[in-house]
């Protein structure tokens, strides 16, 4: 059977959705904002919407992974989208090079 055939794919699929539109949302919410009526909503609801899709494709796109969410190697496009959400914020170069240090901790090196 197709693993997205799978009830349980779907529900891990939202999971993550969820979990890393939450986390973006909390990091657009705290940049240059002094208090509740200085929020751009629009702009966290932008960064945290366009999370939770990078999160669904990615999802959809690591097809060839077993059971237990493993393939036996990391590459570079399996920590990225989980430290752009975490550092939403950053400049490109600085997400660079914490999506580089996050892949060699990853790969042992």
């Amino acid at each position: 059977m197709s693993k997205y055939a799978s009830r349980q794919f779907w529900v891990d699929v939202l999971d993550r959705c969820i979990s890393t539109v939450a986390q973006a949302a909390i990091g657009a919410l705290t940049a240059d904002v002094t208090g509740l009526l200085d929020i751009d909503w629009t702009g966290v609801a932008s960064v945290a919407g366009l999370a939770g899709l990078v999160s669904v494709l990615t999802s959809v796109a690591f097809r060839g992974r077993t059971e237990d969410g493993s393939t036996g190697e990391v590459t570079y496009d399996d920590v990225k989208d989980e430290v752009l959400a975490r550092h939403v914020l950053l400049t490109t170069s600085e997400q660079e090079a914490d999506i580089q240090a996050a892949l060699s901790r990853r790969l042992g090196k």
